[in-house]
């Protein structure tokens, strides 16, 4: 009976952060960025979308979270109030994110899938050898098959339970680092386009794996392109967009101790997944992993330069 009063004063706190008003207007100007961006995406790769679907993502992401907010709002939740305002800033990365991916995807330089292979070979870990090693442990494959589509479930989790349990620099952590891998990844995949790891080696792709390399033969031609912001798949090889944007849903999630190891055990498989499934090149999974580590160490610098301004805005007021 006593842990609703509990659970209600846990919400209602008022978190010892930054004024929201200094993440917000920073995120304003990334999305204003992202916004030019993808404008130019749009002319200089001959590319057009259809506005209602754009509409619809950004109010998928968008609407729902201002409805909790104004809930959270009136009951005086002031900590998920500010958790789940932040979060509405991924549903707007999240919608302008499609048009520079398919502008990276649609890039003229030569694919470079040979190129992947032979970091595999240097690596000592080849694609064939990982596929036949689960060819030969069934429970293992399939592990890791049901794993590779749960990366958007574990990205809304990483969201929703920050935004509404973890403290409020996990959920500015986790949007930050989004933005900044979306930012480092998308050029690097641009000058380094690839289809998949069954062009190189020859095996038999899976019937997604071959529509991925029928739709990317087309968004590759010359001429105008229309973007369909329901398909997403197979885009971005190097690198991995999936080992990315589980490795930061991790770090998100491990601002909650409970979730610390079900997170770690989740991103892990996510990882291997996209070996495992044929879908990526070793290169790409590690390379993920490399550019997750520069988006979570941009989004702590970003938190620290947040809260050395609101130490010296404090120290001007107490004068």
């Amino acid at each position: 009976m006593e842990r609703a009063p509990m659970i209600a004063a846990t919400l209602a706190r008022k978190p010892s952060e930054p004024s929201m008003a200094f993440f917000h207007a920073s995120m304003a100007i990334v999305a204003a960025v992202f916004a030019l961006f993808a404008a130019a995406s749009l002319v200089s790769a001959d590319l057009s979308f259809h506005p209602a679907q754009l509409s619809t993502r950004l109010a998928i992401g968008v609407v729902p979270c201002l409805i909790v907010a104004a809930y959270s709002h009136w009951r005086g939740y002031v900590r998920v109030r500010d958790g789940v305002l932040a979060a509405i800033w991924a549903g707007v990365f999240n919608g302008l994110s499609y048009f520079p991916m398919y502008a990276a995807a649609r890039s003229r330089l030569p694919l470079r899938d040979h190129l992947l292979a032979r970091l595999d070979a240097r690596l000592g870990l080849q694609v064939p050898a990982v596929l036949g090693w689960f060819e030969r442990n069934a429970a293992a494959r399939h592990l890791l098959a049901a794993s590779y589509d749960l990366l958007m479930p574990m990205m809304i989790c990483a969201a929703v339970v920050t935004a509404f349990f973890g403290p409020i620099r996990a959920i500015k952590r986790y949007i930050v680092s989004v933005a900044v891998a979306i930012c480092l990844a998308i050029p690097v995949s641009w000058a380094c386009p690839a289809v998949g790891p069954w062009v190189t080696y020859g095996f038999h792709p899976n019937a997604g794996q071959a529509a991925c390399a029928q739709f990317l033969g087309r968004l590759r031609q010359p001429g105008p392109f229309t973007i369909d912001m329901d398909y997403t798949a197979g885009l971005i090889a190097f690198p991995s967009f999936h080992a990315i944007l589980a490795a930061l849903a991790c770090i998100a999630l491990w601002s909650v101790p409970k979730l610390r190891a079900p997170a770690a055990i989740l991103c892990a498989l996510i990882v291997c997944s996209t070996v495992a499934t044929g879908w990526h090149y070793v290169a790409d999974a590690l390379g993920g992993i490399v550019f997750a580590a520069l988006a979570h160490a941009g989004a702590t610098l970003f938190l620290a330069v947040e809260t050395k301004r609101a130490a010296r805005s404090a120290r001007q007021l107490a004068m």
